[in-house]
């Protein structure tokens, strides 16, 4: 997803891990990167599930979303128009 940060270009895009065999911890990692070649991440926020909870991928991607924009020092205006675009392109 593409947005506009503090004036400049970046790129959110979302990982998801999920571990088979249970050694690694399951979450939703939301990284914040520029656009320039090396796609220098800016921010980053993260989820880990416990052995109790469900992977949902929706719930993940929100949360992520919300401690990378909290990471990142997003103005209230920027998260704004951040989040109408998550939610009208997450349909």
């Amino acid at each position: 997803m593409k947005a506009i940060i503090n004036n400049q270009n970046c790129f959110i895009d979302w990982a998801h891990f999920t571990d088979e065999d249970g050694s690694q911890p399951k979450g939703t990692q939301c990284r914040i990167s520029d656009t320039t070649p090396s796609h220098t991440v800016l921010a980053v926020g993260q989820t880990i599930l416990s052995k109790k909870d469900q992977f949902d991928k929706k719930i993940g991607r929100k949360l992520s979303l919300k401690r990378a924009l909290e990471a990142g020092s997003v103005s209230k205006q920027e998260r704004k128009v951040i989040w109408n675009n998550y939610l009208n392109n997450d349909k």
